[in-house]
């Protein structure tokens, strides 16, 4: 059975830091707790007599809004909106039209919690999806700021490091002005000279070879395939 089926033909719905969420939480959420759940993550709904893989996405907006989304696993990105979302300090809650709901918490990087299918309460664990390690090397490589133009795009890559660990994102931007800044950047791989990545929430991925201080390949974007220059930026 499909279980999101039905929501992913429903509109986003923004976790606002408004009137409307201070009442349905009957309490003040907080920036930091709200920007805490940024980002992907993976895990497992466990039914009677199987496993589901599924996918969470939450993202802020340029309003300071955060909005969600959930979908199985083999769909590679979610993209289905959740409703209601709401989060009071760690405890989570949202729906999936349809009569879906999550309930739980979120401790760091991992949330558990309860999962309503269809009339049957089942366990749900989810974590949030990181970059895979990188030697060092291959960070001294990437560190800094990168940019290429492909499909109409302009695209900024930003590779560094902090106390949370090492950080990649892009900006993607049409005719300067349109787009998105910040995307995550997920699957980062950088081997012998060879990377790949994956960008998500643009259903975008590259791979291709560093040649100096650029890497050379071929950029697939919403299933098409166009080459790409990436030119690391001065300092």
């Amino acid at each position: 059975m499909n279980i999101f089926s039905a929501a992913a033909l429903l509109g986003m719905l923004y976790l606002n830091l408004s009137t409307q969420v201070l009442f349905a939480a009957e309490l003040s959420v907080g920036d930091a707790e709200v920007k805490s759940l940024v980002g992907d993550w993976e895990g497992t709904i466990r039914f009677e007599s199987r496993d589901l893989r599924v996918l969470w996405r939450f993202e802020e907006t340029e309003d300071g809004s955060v909005i969600g989304f959930m979908d199985q696993y083999s769909r590679a990105i979610a993209t289905t909106p959740m409703q209601e979302l709401i989060l009071t300090g760690s405890k989570l809650q949202f729906l999936i039209d349809g009569g879906y709901r999550f309930s739980g918490q979120v401790i760091r990087d991992a949330a558990t919690g309860s999962w309503l299918d269809d009339g049957e309460l089942v366990s749900i664990s989810m974590e949030r999806k990181k970059l895979k390690p990188l030697t060092e090397k291959s960070k001294r490589v990437l560190v800094g700021a990168w940019t290429g133009k492909a499909r109409g795009y302009n695209l900024t890559f930003h590779f560094d490091e902090d106390e949370s660990g090492f950080n990649a994102t892009v900006d993607a931007k049409r005719f300067v002005v349109l787009g998105s800044e910040g995307l995550a950047i997920i699957d980062l791989e950088l081997d012998n000279g060879h990377i790949r990545m994956k960008v998500p929430r643009i259903e975008a991925e590259f791979e291709g070879e560093l040649a100096g201080d650029e890497f050379r390949g071929q950029l697939t974007f919403k299933g098409k395939s166009s080459p790409l220059t990436i030119n690391r930026l001065d300092n």
